[in-house]
């Protein structure tokens, strides 16, 4: 069995196919390492406030007539957006007060416009004028973002006291739930500007402000979560997209938390270590078109060129025959995901820098209920080893169509529609509630949805089911293949 298994393996080098995959795949990393490297350039939202933004705004308002209470409102808020630019063109985009004016000054402006462009009440506009102006002048006036800090967290403990206050007179039970939603709001802020304080962050744009800003102090439990998502979409709801949902938030959460108090930009993609997280994804198309156009060729040819004569000649039993090929197009398999994975390591160590492989993979623990730190290195072989039973399966269907039809074209065309067709399949599972699909095996092959205890494609779905739905699928596919090999009339060849 050995020397047949090499045997088939020294074929399989000799295939310049395999060598051609293999220089696409070099030339896609070097380029896809150097996009995570320029990804933060290429990537970059143009802001509202940008100066092609605000010319193309400005020449807009010089021949906008408003007519429509909705021209009015367009109206009012391209002047705002114009005198809010006007106001930041005079702060250095270094400094806290220019950030701090780009988050809440916008409000203010758009108060008093809206008086004096759409109401025309010359004494609200006043009103609402001067309250700009007061609040421009006290950023002014604070020399430290921390005060301004402790400003907003005053601010919001008076909204507080007004909405406790409204509690009393509530006359409905929406206004009490309104009010009680509103004092949750103001806790969660000051919880976010006290963490503000504590963790020396001040305002700016950078990831350390993203990330406070994303944070969420107040996620509710799944049951809550899930009692307000089935209200508000009603006929709509779907639990299985619904407990995605929470666990996505929880995960996102828990990672901005982790950002501000530990000071780690773990989302950058100019890492080693965070291009490595995307291995399957970036990559798993080479590794499938290496194992299929093996897997969907190995027998076939051999009808094709006549030397399946030459072979079933040797003393082996036609199953060993058989099987020496199949184990060659998993070693196959195999040696083309430790390939690729070196090549990436020495291609995004060069461009992006092998020191960068020591920053850890930050992920969110749904058994442990934390944050967890793992190796890169451990976490892409985590990763490739949940995916292998897809690259089996549609290697194993590759193989099977080229043993039974003899057809090289049918077994390399047929496993790439299944991994595509695969993909839509699973948004249908997603979309809809067709149970029968749930044994399908495209929903079950991608066994990393289930690492660290997340959920897999549909509810109810766990790596048990996963396994054994992929196994009976194996079996379905190759034992036809061997039954047919071991009875196929070669005479005629």
């Amino acid at each position: 069995m050995i020397s047949l298994v090499k045997n088939e393996l020294t074929k399989i080098i000799k295939k310049k196919s395999i060598f051609i995959i293999l220089l696409i795949s070099i030339l896609f990393m070097c380029f896809n390492n150097v996009i995570y490297k320029q990804i933060d350039n290429l990537f970059t939202v143009e802001s509202e406030y940008s100066e092609e933004n605000i010319k193309q705004i400005k020449e807009n308002l010089k021949n906008f007539v408003p007519v429509t209470s909705d021209d009015y409102e367009e109206y009012s808020e391209l002047q705002s957006t114009v005198d809010t630019y006007e106001l930041l063109s005079k702060y250095d985009k270094n400094d806290w007060k220019y950030h701090v004016l780009l988050k809440d000054v916008f409000p203010y402006i758009s108060e008093y416009n809206r008086h004096k462009l759409i109401y025309h009440d010359e004494g609200m506009y006043q009103e609402k004028y001067k309250e700009y102006t007061d609040f421009v002048n006290f950023i002014d006036n604070t020399n430290d973002w921390k005060d301004y800090a402790r400003y907003e967290i005053a601010e919001q403990e008076k909204e507080k006291v007004k909405y406790n206050e409204l509690l009393k007179t509530s006359e409905s039970k929406e206004e009490t739930l309104s009010y009680n939603n509103a004092i949750k709001i103001a806790d969660g802020k000051i919880t976010k500007l006290k963490l503000r304080i504590e963790n020396n962050i001040p305002y700016s744009d950078d990831y350390l402000n993203t990330a406070l800003e994303v944070y969420d102090p107040n996620v509710k439990s799944y049951e809550e979560f899930s009692s307000e998502m089935k209200e508000n979409q009603k006929s709509k709801y779907n639990e299985y997209e619904t407990k995605k949902e929470y666990y996505q938030l929880v995960t996102s959460n828990a990672k901005q938390k982790y950002i501000f108090e530990n000071k780690k930009d773990i989302e950058s993609s100019v890492t080693l270590a965070n291009s490595l997280t995307n291995y399957v994804g970036d990559y798993g198309i080479f590794i499938l078109i290496m194992s299929i156009s093996v897997a969907g060729s190995i027998v076939s040819t051999e009808f094709d060129k006549g030397t399946i004569k030459n072979l079933l000649i040797r003393p082996y039993k036609r199953w060993k025959i058989l099987l020496s090929k199949y184990i060659a197009v998993m070693i196959t398999t195999l040696l083309s995901i430790i390939t690729l994975l070196i090549l990436e390591l020495i291609i995004g160590g060069i461009i992006l820098g092998f020191d960068t492989l020591q920053n850890s993979i930050i992920v969110y623990s749904f058994t442990k209920n934390s944050i967890l730190q793992i190796d890169a290195i451990k976490y892409v072989i985590d990763s490739i080893i949940s995916t292998l039973p897809m690259f089996i399966l549609l290697a194993t269907l590759g193989f099977t169509i080229s043993t039974i039809f003899n057809s090289t074209s049918l077994g390399i065309a047929l496993p790439m529609l299944g991994y595509f067709g695969g993909n839509i399949i699973n948004l249908i599972i997603e979309s809809y509630k067709i149970k029968i699909l749930h044994y399908f095996v495209t929903p079950n092959w991608d066994l990393s949805k289930f690492l660290y205890g997340n959920i897999g494609n549909y509810l109810g779905s766990s790596v048990t089911k996963s396994l054994l739905i992929c196994f009976i699928y194996l079996i379905i596919m190759i034992i036809p293949a061997f039954i047919v090999f071991s009875k196929r009339n070669v005479k005629n060849i």
